[in-house]
Order: structure tokens, then C-alpha cells, then sequence
């Protein structure tokens, strides 16, 4: 009777932890639409600046833009890795594209050459760089999942930094571009790279 009161006991545990744990599916309901909307425009955004910099790479024609390319594809695997990962945990499913307008960019990138590359290339990583730090702050200041905030928290000084290496490389280029320093926290967004 011992024996079958200790097995009746060790499955109704197991079978109440099994119950208990939170599934993906149950996550996903308790993270909120503005947060797995931010997470899913924040890996949209990492996928195009991998593309964007695996062609920089490739049709770049000074090194720096080469290096800044480079790097920025680097910083944005990473960053999407974690995403990734974070996401799987708060079950959000992430489709691992972008969408359709980076894709028309990227494919206009392809066609530019030279000097004329370098430049779109830096004008759109300004541009990118400071929309992407915009939606970054929004969740810092409007999210509900402090996991969430946390990851964006943590990744908002490295797209400041791609943003004034981005700049950086236009004023070193004579761009004539217009650069806008949206992000608030302006003192990051100026410094240049060496």
C-alpha cells in the first residue's frame, strides 16, 4: 500500500508540473501585441542590415565602408541570435525576413558602384540606424515585458554606435546628405569612428 501511495504521489506531482509550466503558446498570451510587434520589426530590421552588410562587404569600394559593413552585420547576428532565443521563450514565432521596401533597397544597393555605392550605402545606414533607435526607445518607454525592454535596453548603444560610425563615414565621405539626430541621446550619435 506504501509503495502504491508513493507512486500515486510521484505522478500527480509530475503530472502537476507538467500542467503548471508555461508553454510558448501560453508566453505568447502574456506578452503583449506592442511587445511582439517590437520584436518582430527589431528582427525585420537585423535581417536587412546582415543582408545589407553582406553586400556592403562584397561592393564596397573603401575599406572603411568594407570594415563598417562588417561590423553592423556582425553586431545585428548577434543581436538577432539573442532575439531569437528570446523570442522562442516568450513563444513568438519570427519569420527570419524583412520586409518587402529593405528588400527593394538592398536590390538598389546591387546595382550602385564605387563611390556612388559607398554613399547610398552610408545614407541609408544613417537613416536606418536612426528609425531603428526610434522604435527602441518606444519599447523602452511604452513595453510591458521587462525581458523584452531589457534586450532593448541593452542593444540601443550599438545601433547608436553603427549610427555615428554610419555619420561618421558621410562627413569623412563630403556626403551632402542631411543627417537628423532624432535619437535623444545625441552625444553617442556624434562621435565618429576612427
Amino acid at each position: 500500500m506504501k509503495s502504491y501511495l508513493m507512486k500515486a504521489t510521484a505522478i500527480a506531482g509530475f503530472l502537476s508540473s507538467v500542467f503548471l509550466w508555461q508553454t510558448p503558446a501560453r508566453a505568447a498570451a502574456d506578452v503583449s501585441g506592442a511587445d511582439k510587434e517590437f520584436v518582430k520589426k527589431a528582427s525585420e530590421i537585423n535581417v536587412a542590415e546582415i543582408q545589407a552588410g553582406g553586400v556592403a562587404q562584397q561592393k564596397g569600394s573603401s575599406s572603411q565602408v568594407k570594415m563598417l559593413a562588417e561590423h553592423m552585420a556582425k553586431d545585428h547576428s548577434k543581436a538577432e541570435d539573442e532575439l531569437q532565443s528570446l523570442a522562442k521563450s516568450k513563444g513568438i514565432e519570427l519569420k527570419q525576413d524583412t520586409t518587402v521596401g529593405k528588400k527593394m533597397e538592398t536590390m538598389g544597393l546591387e546595382k550602385a558602384n564605387g563611390e556612388k555605392f559607398d554613399n547610398e550605402f552610408l545614407e541609408h545606414q544613417a537613416k536606418d540606424h536612426q528609425t531603428a533607435i526610434k522604435l527602441f526607445e518606444t519599447e523602452l518607454q511604452k513595453g510591458s515585458d521587462p525581458e523584452i525592454k531589457s534586450w532593448a535596453e541593452k542593444t540601443i548603444p550599438v545601433l547608436k554606435s553603427h549610427l555615428a560610425m554610419a555619420e561618421g563615414n558621410q562627413a569623412g565621405k563630403g556626403s551632402s546628405s542631411t543627417r537628423q539626430h532624432s535619437s535623444g541621446g545625441g552625444g553617442a550619435a556624434q562621435a565618429t569612428s576612427d
